[in-house]
């Protein structure tokens, strides 16, 4: 898997002309496609001019208009028109050997890329490769994780349906709680309100001072300016602008507000603005989402993406292990723990699962969960059992003088925010 990102990494990279991505092949072509149709233009605007001439040399011959007939003027225009006719040969062939070279370039490139994108990593059966059944009692928790990532990215296509039925489905079909399910819903209608420019609401729910408030600020000037509203735009300006929402942020609003109003007070159009604009709305869902998630302890990225991801990574692996075990007929008998290193992208490894007990130096298990005292240190349950003599005692933590007893005690479970 590892050397399928790398290829479909350098296959992306391949539509491009440089490392800096600033131009693909095809663009290429069209921009030479856009200078040929140019020089068309200003040649054909040269052979207007020769023709013209000619007509008039033409009367000229008749004697219709006053006699002007002059040799060296004549043998100036036919060299003019041959000059012309040159350039338009040379303008053709450079246009068509640009055209075909790149075509050429790109249909390599692209057959490549879908020939990387196509190979399989695996022939056979997977079910051979990890041969580590999900146990059963694992099921539930596979479909809330289904659940979780449902709410997280799949409610934006359920806007007609009634809030309570979206809440009563993630519960009865994944068993999500309905109070979760509420959090994910209030979030997505935040996400579906900028993406459709109601932000009016939303804004009001940040600081006047905050990153997220400037961002959806910028935005509905941007949504002002490309409904070309510009009396309003000034007038929104004036109203919503004080002297302490420019703090710390005079750079900023050189870089990014300062174009948009120079060219709104001189009544220019602002070039690709639905361009910018939808990169605005992408910045502005981005900060309201993570700021929502990390206000209600939720979790920004998907776990069953992750999951996932992390398995389809993981399968070279195993189908190597698998090989050597077969070979060379060994096993491995450790549980809860693979006999080979993984490397994660950085996107799925923010955190590591394992947690060390600093009492009895030892990794917590299924069997050995980690556990909070009252004063929030975390050893494991054995060194529990072992501090509260089964739970008979009060005992006094390990680390500071705060004293304990095993019903104050709270499991702890590690999850990426």
């Amino acid at each position: 898997m590892a050397h399928l990102l790398n290829s479909l990494d350098s296959g992306y990279q391949s539509f491009y002309i440089d490392k800096n991505k600033d131009e693909t092949w095809l663009s290429r072509t069209y921009n030479d496609t856009h200078e040929f149709k140019i020089q068309l233009k200003k040649l054909k605007a040269h052979l207007n001019k020769c023709i013209q001439d000619a007509e008039e040399d033409e009367l000229n011959a008749t004697g219709n208009v006053k006699n002007i007939n002059n040799e060296k003027e004549i043998l100036k225009r036919a060299k003019k028109r041959g000059l012309v006719i040159s350039k338009l040969n040379k303008a053709s062939r450079q246009w068509n050997n640009n055209v075909t070279k790149q075509v050429k370039l790109s249909g390599i490139q692209y057959n490549k890329f879908k020939n990387q994108t196509n190979m399989k990593s695996h022939n056979g059966d997977l079910d051979s490769v990890y041969i580590n059944k999900i146990s059963e009692e694992y099921k539930n928790d596979i479909y809330l994780a289904i659940g979780y990532h449902i709410a997280r990215y799949g409610l934006g296509e359920m806007q007609t349906v009634k809030r309570n039925e979206i809440e009563t489905y993630l519960k009865d079909v994944y068993g999500l709680d309905e109070k979760v399910a509420a959090i994910y819903i209030s979030m997505t209608e935040k996400i579906n309100n900028i993406k459709t420019y109601n932000t009016k609401d939303c804004i009001n729910d940040y600081d006047k001072n905050s990153d997220i408030y400037f961002e959806i600020y910028l935005l509905d000037i941007m949504i002002l300016i490309k409904d070309k509203n510009i009396l309003t735009t000034l007038e929104y300006l004036r109203k919503s602008t004080s002297r302490s929402f420019f703090n710390n942020k005079s750079s900023i609003i050189v870089e990014k507000i300062s174009p948009f109003l120079t060219k709104v007070m001189l009544g220019l159009e602002v070039e690709n603005i639905d361009e910018l604009l939808n990169q605005q709305v992408d910045i502005c869902v981005d900060l309201v989402s993570k700021d929502y998630c990390k206000q209600n302890k939720i979790s920004f990225d998907s776990s069953l993406f992750s999951i996932i991801l992390s398995g389809i990574i993981s399968l070279q692996f195993f189908i190597k292990y698998n090989n050597i075990q077969k070979a060379l007929h060994v096993d491995w008998t450790t549980k809860n723990e693979l006999p080979f290193n993984v490397k994660l992208p950085e996107s799925v490894s923010k955190f590591h699962s394992i947690f060390i007990c600093p009492v009895l130096k030892e990794e917590t298990t299924i069997e050995n969960p980690p556990y909070s005292l009252p004063c929030h240190h975390v050893i494991s349950r054995k060194a529990l059992d072992k501090l509260s003599k089964n739970g008979t005692i009060s005992f006094k933590c390990p680390y500071c003088p705060v004293a304990a007893t095993i019903s104050k005690t709270m499991k702890v479970n590690f999850i990426l925010l």
